[in-house]
């Protein structure tokens, strides 16, 4: 969106795997980062807001069958307990957090050739009031393009999030389609 700015990105988001629960997925990672060309965008967020930003992450395998490989591990069902240990963790470390939650993300239907999405909501009070962090993470396969996002709002689900999805996931399709 073009009241959004940028900023070098933070951390890498894979740091966010050390969790038991989430070594397969760690370990996809780490081997797609030794193997494979990838490249993470610029944290955005908008100037209004500090709880909202975007990223992604694309990575560009040699053939199709490494990119679903690797997207099979944010599709195996032993990746949602990777997620609630994510969920647990950014509870944590939020001053008076409720009980964080973890479910599917249900309206990627027709995104690239396969998507998977997880919502972790985080309810916590600040300054008296109450409120809900929604981080939000969908990784799309397109042809042999693994995309990984990361979105994060305060009390809602982010709404630009599914444009930008739609947006990033449509210029890679257009790329292999023209090479």
């Amino acid at each position: 969106p073009s009241d959004w700015t940028s900023k070098k990105a933070s951390s890498s988001s894979d740091e966010q795997l050390r969790s038991p629960e989430c070594r397969e997925i760690k370990a996809a990672v780490d081997k797609a980062k030794k193997n494979t060309p990838r490249r993470r965008s610029r944290d955005f967020e908008p100037s209004e807001s500090s709880a909202t930003s975007a990223q992604d992450t694309v990575y560009a395998f040699k053939n199709v069958s490494g990119a679903t490989n690797f997207f099979a591990n944010y599709s195996d069902s032993s990746a949602n307990a990777c997620f609630e240990a994510l969920a647990n963790e950014l509870a944590n470390s939020q001053p008076e957090a409720g009980t964080p939650g973890v479910a599917p993300i249900t309206d990627l239907q027709g995104v690239g050739d396969e998507a998977v999405g997880y919502e972790i909501t985080v309810p916590y009070t600040v300054s008296g009031q109450s409120t809900t962090l929604y981080v939000d993470f969908v990784v799309v396969r397109q042809g042999r393009v693994v995309l990984g996002f990361g979105f994060s709002n305060r009390d809602e689900r982010i709404p630009e999030g599914p444009p930008i999805v739609q947006a990033v996931v449509g210029r890679v399709a257009d790329a292999q389609s023209s090479a």
